[in-house]
């Protein structure tokens, strides 16, 4: 019904108003319209070039063009071995992973503000640094959210480090997290008189040590 409104209003000044409906609708219903609303955004934004709001289909082609990045990987691994990095993205061609060990002996209890550049420079070095593509885009799905799982090697010295992903052209981080490797992991078993038992096991084996 809005294709048939753009036809009746299409050269009227209130025809800017459909097209963001339209934009809108497409935008909401998820990122298999994305392309679509890009569509609709470069159409109304050509049409109604002087009108005022047309700065709405502005805004909405903006945030269809914007990178994004989100990341996330466990906080506890075994020293050497593979973790998995899950990645979400869009518009995006690469990015950057960088690792720092922290002066930290145990993982904090407290939040720590990895944005902040002084923490870097008093708390933590940098070990590794390594671009990752995400390989060339298909024109037609430029504007999907994809979804990748990029598996890297932990340090192998026991300690506590932040793993940091940058997107490709930004120079703030887009994502970060502490992560404990030890060799250690504990198991809680409840015992009678609301007493507990701790036992610590090799994250490896599962042997006790």
């Amino acid at each position: 019904w809005l294709d048939r409104m753009i036809g009746k209003y299409g050269s009227r000044p209130i025809g800017v108003e459909v097209y963001i409906r339209k934009a809108g609708l497409l935008f909401g219903d998820g990122m298999k319209r994305y392309a679509d609303a890009l569509r609709v955004c470069e159409e109304g934004i050509s049409r109604y070039a002087s009108q005022k709001r047309v700065n709405e289909l502005k805004n909405m082609r903006e945030s269809l063009l914007q990178p994004a990045l989100r990341a996330s990987a466990p906080n506890l691994a075994y020293p050497g071995s593979e973790i998995e990095l899950k990645a979400t993205y869009r518009n995006l061609e690469a990015f950057t992973l960088n690792i720092y060990r922290t002066d930290f002996s145990e993982m904090p209890r407290e939040t720590v503000d990895l944005s902040e550049k002084d923490f870097y420079k008093k708390h933590a070095t940098l070990l590794i640094s390594a671009r990752f593509s995400l390989g060339a885009w298909e024109e037609e799905k430029v504007y999907l959210t994809s979804d990748s799982i990029f598996r890297i090697k932990a340090p192998d010295a026991p300690g506590v480090y932040v793993w940091q992903v940058i997107a490709e052209g930004k120079e703030q981080p887009t994502d970060a997290a502490l992560v404990s490797v030890s060799r250690l992991r504990t198991l809680t078993l409840p015992l009678p008189g609301n007493k507990m038992e701790v036992v610590v096991l090799d994250g490896m084996s599962g042997h006790p040590v």
